[in-house]
């Protein structure tokens, strides 16, 4: 899954370079610095957005203005494409955590592009099942292994999802995605930091070894 999910960000940003020279509304893109938001949750929506290049953190704010952390992600990412399509208010709100470059197609350029090409309106239905089956997958996880586990897997995903082993995620959003309490992750990272498996740096989290993150894994999953 998490080649699929590299290879279809690559076919994204490789259509994206194809359709934009015929694009009606040509050279629409968008600047972010670290902190400032593409999309507010709530909001109407009026545009359908492409990492280009950075990263960005996917959250949804609940009534008691606690942030759940859904997703990091980097270039090849297609962002408000669902609510531009349902006409509902977006879900979630889209935060840079470095400088980021995006694309930021209207609705008539989104719709045009579907019905005018059939290679990009079945990628984009990939794109869209490969998140239902991760969102499956986490949940899966959540329910089935210790926290230890968890919270491997977890910034693993981020990682392949944003294509770097320093992640900018905090143990309280850690905490909120899984569903468990800061202090029990703090425990588990401390003895991650510990055993060299993590680095902490400033407000990231770094994963000092894929290969070594993998066997700790592998043993979980003997």
């Amino acid at each position: 899954m998490e080649a699929l999910h590299n290879k279809l960000a690559l076919d994204l940003l490789e259509a994206y370079e194809a359709r934009s020279p015929s694009l009606a509304h040509q050279g629409l893109e968008v600047f972010l610095q670290a902190g400032e938001n593409v999309i507010l949750q709530g909001s109407a929506p009026k545009k359908v957005f492409i990492v280009l290049e950075g990263t960005v953190k996917i959250f949804h704010s609940t009534l008691k203005s606690n942030d759940y952390l859904i997703a990091i992600e980097g270039p090849g990412e297609i962002l408000g494409e669902v609510e531009i399509l349902t006409g509902e208010l977006y879900s979630c709100s889209v935060e840079a955590i470095e400088n980021v470059r995006m694309a930021a197609l209207t609705k008539e350029d989104y719709l045009q592009w579907l019905e005018d090409d059939h290679d990009f309106t079945l990628l984009i239905n990939k794109i869209v099942c490969d998140r239902l089956q991760k969102i499956t997958k986490r949940a899966a996880i959540h329910l089935s292994y210790p926290l230890e586990y968890s919270v491997l897997k977890l910034l693993k995903l981020l990682s392949n999802d944003s294509n770097s082993r320093v992640l900018f995620v905090s143990k309280g959003e850690i905490a909120d995605y899984l569903g468990t309490s800061f202090r029990s992750v703090s425990r588990v990272l401390s003895i991650l930091y510990e055993r060299k498996i993590l680095k902490s740096g400033n407000g990231t989290i770094e994963i000092v070894s894929i290969d070594t993150l993998n066997l700790v894994l592998s043993a979980y999953e003997e």
